[in-house]
């Protein structure tokens, strides 16, 4: 499976369970559209056998009301401080320098829509994004793991593939990564382009 593939199937998973993703869980694993991985196979055996309510509570209980697994990556790196908000300016521009327009109405630090963008991201971009983001999204798998939470095994999976995406990338010909465009002048960390 392929680094892209990854980020697809996390982003997908990852997000409030609806209906969707109770029609995904009762597919037959022949009826599947593509071969799954067992990480994600694992997921959707579980969530076919949890109604619907009781996987939204758990959601909640785990993401919303848990800030150790906290899905908005600014938090993590930078809290509250002023900085998180100049770090979501700069996310922002940094999907528009790359061709992206986020959709959905989420903050752009959202874990599963900065998988969707790194399925999709320039090689410069995505080297950014997890140069950046790998270590929060490795402490969320590890404090899942911890918890025993059936997302665990996606996150970790998510934070590997973001791990090997960041290393002895070169990124440093990016405007955005040299200081020339405006988002790297109020990037509050200039080590990276976030």
């Amino acid at each position: 499976m392929t680094r892209a593939e990854t980020f697809l199937w996390v982003a997908q998973l990852l997000r409030y369970p609806d209906e969707e993703l109770t029609a995904l869980a009762h597919e037959t694993h022949e009826a599947r559209r593509e071969p799954v991985p067992a990480w994600a196979a694992a997921f959707l055996d579980h969530a076919a056998a949890t109604p619907l309510l009781d996987l939204q509570a758990a959601f909640v209980q785990t993401f919303d009301l848990n800030r150790a697994a906290c899905l908005y990556l600014t938090t993590h790196v930078y809290g509250d401080s002023p900085l998180q908000g100049r770090a979501l300016a700069a996310l922002t521009e940094l999907y528009r320098d790359s061709g992206c327009t986020p959709s959905g109405g989420e903050l752009p630090d959202y874990l599963p829509l900065v998988l969707e963008f790194l399925a999709m991201a320039p090689a410069w971009a995505a080297a950014c994004l997890c140069e950046k983001f790998a270590p929060a999204a490795q402490n969320i798998a590890a404090h899942l793991a911890a918890e025993n939470s059936p997302w665990a095994p996606m996150l970790r999976a998510a934070a590997d593939a973001m791990r090997e995406c960041a290393p002895d990338a070169d990124h440093s010909a990016h405007p955005a990564v040299r200081g020339d465009s405006r988002a790297a002048r109020d990037i509050p960390s200039r080590e990276v382009c976030i």
